[in-house]
C-alpha cells in the first residue's frame, strides 16, 4: 500500500549483499516496494550476490572487492553516487564507513545508518585487544556523525549507541526487522508425538550461551523424553561438544553443524521447543524464526531477545547464563503439551501482527517517503 499524499519519484541507494539471509532479504524487499511505488532504486552489493541479482529485479553495483574497506571502493562509491544522484542512502554492516563518508561528502539529503549489533557481544566475542577496540570506537562515532538518521534494530541496541558511540537521542530511531512467513500458504504443523526436540540454532561464539543449555539439559537427564540438535559452527563448538561428553548427555545432543536455511527450518518443525540462551543479543533472529514456526521459545532475558519473547505468553525469559532457570522452564514446556501449543500459538500470531515482512515493509517504505519527501 502506498503511503496517502502522492510524492513525486525518489532515489534511494542501499547497500546490502543480496542472498538467502533474513537481514539481506529485508532490504533487498524494502528496496523493491519503494520500486513498486514508482521510485529509482539501487543496491550496492558484494560480488558474493552476483548470481542471485536477477531475481531481485532491481539495479545492482558491486563493489571492486570482497569487503568495501580501500580507497578503490570509496572511488567506486563516489561515481555511483554521482550517477544515480540519491535522495536518500541507507548503509548496513561492513559497508558503513565508506558509505556514509561517501553520501556525506556528496550531501546526499537523507543518509541512514543501520546499526545490527551490541558492543558489549563484541566485546564478548572479538579477539582484538581493547586498545584496538577503543580506536575502532572512536572511529566509528565520527562516522556515525556523519548520518543524518540512526536506525536500531531493538531499544536496546538503541541505548548502545547513544551509551558507547555517543549519539544524540534525537537522531536514532528504532524500526524492526521482518522475515517472510515461511509456513505462508502451509498447514500449520500438528504437535509432535513421542520424542521432544529441542532446538538451538546459532553460531558456537562466547555470547551464544550453548554451554548454558548444555548444563540446563545436564538437569533434566532423568527425564526420557526428549532429545536436543545444536546447529551451527563456530569457535566454541568442540568446547560445547567436549562438556556434553562430559555431563553425560553427548548421547541425546545431536550436533548439525552448518546447515541450509530449508534445513533450518525443517529441523524447526520438527522440534518442540526452541532455546536461544544468548548472553546478549542485540536482536535475534532465531527467536524470531522460532516463533514464525510456531514454536514456544525460551529465550535469554538481554537485548533485543526481552522485547521480542513476552515471557509467559509466547515461551519464557530466563536470566542469561544461568543453567538451573533455563533447566526449570526446560522441564515444564517438556512435560505440559498444552501449554507448548497455547505458546507455540500466541508465538506464532505476535510474528504475524508485528515481524511478518510484508507489514514492516510497508511501514518502512511509508517512513522513508517521509523522511524524502521533509528534504
Amino acid at each position: 500500500m502506498q503511503g496517502t499524499s502522492p510524492i513525486r519519484s525518489r532515489s534511494f541507494l542501499i547497500a546490502t549483499d543480496i542472498g538467502q539471509m533474513a537481514v539481506r532479504g529485508h532490504f533487498v524487499e524494502l528496496g523493491q516496494e519503494l520500486q513498486r511505488r514508482g521510485h529509482r532504486v539501487a543496491l550496492v552489493s558484494s560480488i558474493s550476490g552476483k548470481a542471485s541479482a536477477a531475481k531481485a529485479g532491481l539495479q545492482v553495483y558491486f563493489w571492486p572487492g570482497p569487503r568495501p574497506v580501500k580507497f578503490r571502493d570509496f572511488r567506486f562509491l563516489m561515481r555511483i553516487i554521482s550517477q544515480h544522484k540519491p535522495d536518500c542512502a541507507i548503509a548496513n554492516f561492513g559497508a558503513v564507513n565508506v558509505f556514509a563518508l561517501a553520501n556525506w561528502i556528496r550531501r546526499v539529503p537523507v543518509r541512514m545508518v543501520w546499526y545490527h549489533t551490541l558492543s558489549t557481544q563484541i566485546d564478548l566475542d572479538s579477539v582484538l585487544s581493547k586498545s584496538r577496540m577503543r580506536l575502532l570506537r572512536w572511529r566509528k562515532s565520527l562516522v556515525y556523525a556523519t548520518a543524518t538518521h540512526i536506525v536500531a534494530n531493538s531499544r536496546a541496541a538503541s541505548e548502545d549507541l547513544q551509551r558507547t558511540f555517543h549519539v544524540p537521542a534525537g537522531k536514532c530511531a528504532v524500526h524492526t526487522l521482518s522475515l517472510t512467513d515461511p509456513l505462508a500458504g502451509q498447514t500449520i504443523r500438528p504437535l509432535g508425538r513421542g520424542a521432544l526436540q529441542v532446538i538451538c540454532v546459532g553460531r558456537f561464539s562466547p555470547s551464544k550461551g550453548q554451554a548454558t543449555l548444555v548444563r540446563a539439559l545436564a538437569k533434566l537427564k532423568d527425564q526420557t523424553n526428549w532429545t536436543a540438535v545444536l546447529v551451527g559452527d563456530g569457535p566454541e563448538k568442540s568446547a560445547v561438544e567436549k562438556l556434553a561428553q562430559e555431563l553425560g548427555v553427548a548421547n541425546r545432543c545431536g550436533f548439525a553443524g552448518v546447515c541450509s536455511h530449508g534445513e533450518v527450518l525443517n529441523q524447526m518443525r520438527n522440534s518442540a521447543i526452541s532455546v536461544v540462551p544468548s548472553l546478549v543479543e542485540a536482536y535475534g533472529y532465531v527467536a524470531l524464526e522460532s516463533m514464525a514456526i510456531g514454536l514456544p521459545v525460551i529465550a535469554s532475558n538481554t537485548g533485543g531477545l526481552a522485547e521480542t519473547v513476552r515471557d509467559g505468553i509466547d515461551g519464557f525469559l530466563v536470566p542469561p547464563a544461568q543453567a538451573e532457570a533455563l533447566s526449570g522452564k526446560l522441564a515444564l514446556l517438556l512435560q505440559d503439551s498444552a501449554l507448548r501449543a497455547r505458546m507455540g500459538a500466541n508465538a506464532r500470531e505476535r510474528f504475524l501482527a508485528k515481524f511478518e515482512r510484508s507489514h514492516v515493509i510497508t511501514k518502512q517504505a511509508d517512513l522513508l517517503e517521509r523522511l524524502t519527501r521533509q528534504n
